[in-house]
């Protein structure tokens, strides 16, 4: 299933390097049109105006995205997959998805081979997809992380056996630019979050499951807790994270979060944090912060140990606390020597192992050798 989220145009990548057998599977079962609206089943829930709109839809897509669709190989009957091919869709798209009626029709309820649903914002509307994939007998997932740790995921995809791990692709403007001594000696803190409207949250909006586990208005606790101690911080944290949506003042203008060069920004400091999700996932700006040459301040945990990422060689530690992450930047602000040592060395892993073109690379090898042996292991794990 397309996407054009830029954390995930290496996917995109794929379709359009000669070197790489891909297709787009149109099989008349979704379309952009459907998201969010299960308030619309006229369109969610008919399969044959789905079709006619996703046929043309995807030539569309093709357009906007530069893409030749009759250089392309789109796949429209099922007749055209092969037993050894591998589905790759994102399951949170598509209100379609949802729909056992017109699930039916797809071509992902037929196929026996190996069929990935990649877990991005699995957040929202957790239970529905998590009892879908159940129907579907879909027990391998695709993440940037082994989303078994966390406590959330595992109480709703507890049937999921198998997770693969694909880490974003760095893509190439993100560049060290600015040598490290002539960086600003804070910490930048960066990244966006939503506020949940609780009170009026009913079981029929995406986020109530969410809600009720943990009982938090945000996706991002730690980038709220910043937010809010933004002052406080000052001299320690340069603080650009900024809510999204104020329940409270919801005629105040949030200025945009993407109104600066990032990539710039990045090169302007030694350090930086951008708090992982409540669900247990990393921020995309991990990988680039780090190809900036700034150092990465994160939780010490196991999903940074997957990538090859030491505490203390790779990226600074801290327990999750806004005290601690205090005391790691003011120590690192006093021992630069050891700080240079550690964005070096983040600089390093992230642009050797982690190239949009590497994580292309693996990620295609990793689905060959899967369709032929039938065990998908993956190649950016533990290297």
């Amino acid at each position: 299933m397309p996407t054009r989220a830029a954390k995930y145009s290496s996917l995109q990548r794929i379709l359009t390097d000669k070197r790489y057998n891909s297709a787009i599977i149109v099989d008349g079962t979704a379309t952009s049109l459907t998201c969010s609206s299960r308030r619309f089943p006229f369109v969610s829930e008919n399969y044959y105006l789905l079709r006619i709109i996703s046929f043309f839809e995807i030539y569309i897509w093709c357009f906007l995205n530069q893409i030749n669709p009759f250089d392309q190989k789109i796949i429209f009957r099922y007749k055209q997959l092969k037993k050894d091919d591998v589905i790759f869709f994102f399951p949170h798209l598509t209100d379609t998805f949802l729909s056992k009626k017109i699930l039916k029709r797809s071509f992902l309820y037929r196929f026996k081979g190996l069929r990935l649903a990649h877990m991005s914002h699995y957040f929202s509307r957790t239970k529905y997809i998590a009892d879908i994939l159940r129907w579907l007998k879909i027990d391998t997932v695709v993440s940037e992380v082994d989303l078994r740790r966390s406590k959330y995921f595992s109480k709703f995809f507890e049937f999921v056996k198998n997770i693969y791990i694909l880490p974003f692709g760095l893509r190439s403007r993100y560049k060290k630019i600015t040598e490290f001594e002539g960086r600003t000696n804070l910490a930048l803190a960066l990244g966006t979050y939503d506020y949940l409207d609780l009170e009026n949250m009913g079981k029929n909006n995406p986020n109530y499951d969410y809600k009720c586990f943990f009982k938090s208005n945000v996706f991002h606790n730690m980038r709220k807790t910043l937010y809010e101690n933004r002052k406080r911080m000052a001299g320690v944290i340069d603080c650009l994270i900024a809510p999204t949506v104020v329940r409270v003042d919801p005629n105040k203008k949030q200025k945009d979060y993407l109104s600066y060069d990032i990539v710039e920004k990045y090169n302007q400091y030694k350090m930086f944090i951008s708090p992982e999700e409540n669900v247990g996932l990393p921020s995309v700006n991990v990988f680039e912060g780090m190809a900036c040459g700034c150092a990465y301040i994160g939780i010490k945990h196991q999903m940074y140990a997957d990538y090859g990422m030491v505490e203390g060689t790779h990226y600074i530690g801290y327990d999750g606390s806004l005290d601690d992450l205090e005391k790691q930047i003011k120590y690192y602000q006093s021992h630069l020597s050891e700080l240079k040592k550690i964005a070096d060395n983040g600089y390093n892993l992230v642009t050797k192992k982690f190239s949009e073109d590497r994580v292309v690379e693996g990620f295609y090898e990793d689905m060959v050798r899967a369709a032929k042996s039938g065990k998908l292991i993956s190649s950016f794990v533990g290297h």
